[in-house]
């Protein structure tokens, strides 16, 4: 066998995109992008992303907010998050906006990761389209996994609507009734190879039936924490301290160790969080 080796962010629209460039620490696992869509109320806590403008107002395509801030520390992200029309080109002025409208406050309503979601949240004006629009998560690490949240209500006898992520061969589609004002999520999204991410909406209703969306959240998830025998294993590392010492364990239930220079042999059902029994050859 061969030895292993081991701050507030505000963006207020008017019909052109605002198009600018920034740079920062790339998304991690486990960090949390939350954006609020508002007619008149930014939230100045828990470092959300507000896109604003008034009531009515009419959105071009382009870009929403060029670097969003973690719901963490509010710290820049480097993602972008964009609209783009049907097709990916097809403009949508004038049929994606904001609508006039207060929805209720529910207490009971709460995302995955960044939880509760505040009354001004919900309450603001929900974001409308009047025909299919993309809404597009860019800058993302192609090799992690998405978790993308959102909340789409507008409890007065409106229609149901589907929402899709990832459009294409391996999408995956929810279909959203905005009366029952519940938080959907898509679990285990991955980009597109390029760091993006996409959301499509497929309303073709106007009015009070278009598309609403209160807020989104996006998540990286987190990673995967890994054990041998109760202790952590970093790049396919155990440091057992002063037991073994370094153990590399990817060809458990063989085991090298650095400390004995030699294979050892762990049986499977003899290894547990708190310990072990094991094998030493002679040889």
């Amino acid at each position: 066998m061969i030895m292993p080796t081991r701050n507030l962010k505000s963006t207020v629209l008017t019909a052109a995109a605002l198009l600018t460039a920034s740079a920062a620490a790339q998304i991690q696992p486990g960090e949390v992008l939350a954006v609020n869509f508002t007619k008149d109320t930014n939230i100045a806590g828990d470092n959300w992303n507000n896109v604003s403008a008034p009531s009515g107002a009419t959105i071009a395509e382009g870009i929403l907010i060029d670097n969003l801030i973690r719901f963490g520390d509010g710290s820049a992200s480097g993602v972008s998050l964009a609209i783009a029309g049907e097709g990916m080109g097809h403009p949508v002025e004038n049929r994606f906006g904001i609508g006039g409208r207060d929805e209720p406050f529910d207490a009971g309503r709460a995302f995955p990761y960044s939880g509760a979601i505040p009354a001004e949240v919900q309450e603001n004006l929900t974001f409308h389209v009047r025909t299919p629009q993309h809404f597009i998560f860019s800058g993302l690490d192609d090799s992690l996994t998405y978790d993308l949240s959102i909340l789409s209500a507008n409890t007065t006898d409106r229609n149901p609507h589907a929402w899709v992520a990832q459009p294409g061969p391996d999408e995956v589609s929810i279909t959203v009734d905005p009366d029952d004002g519940m938080v959907h999520t898509f679990a285990g999204l991955s980009t597109d190879g390029a760091g993006r991410i996409l959301l499509e909406n497929t309303s073709d209703e106007g009015g009070g039936n278009a598309q609403h969306l209160n807020a989104i959240e996006l998540a990286a998830v987190p990673a995967e924490t890994r054990s041998w025998a109760g202790f952590p294993v970093e790049d396919g590392v155990a440091d057992t301290g002063d037991w073994l010492g370094l153990l590399h364990v990817e060809h458990d239930p063989w085991i090298w160790s650095e400390d004995l220079w030699k294979w050892l042999y762990f049986p499977p059902a003899d290894s547990a969080e708190d310990g072990a029994w094991g094998f030493f050859p002679q040889q």
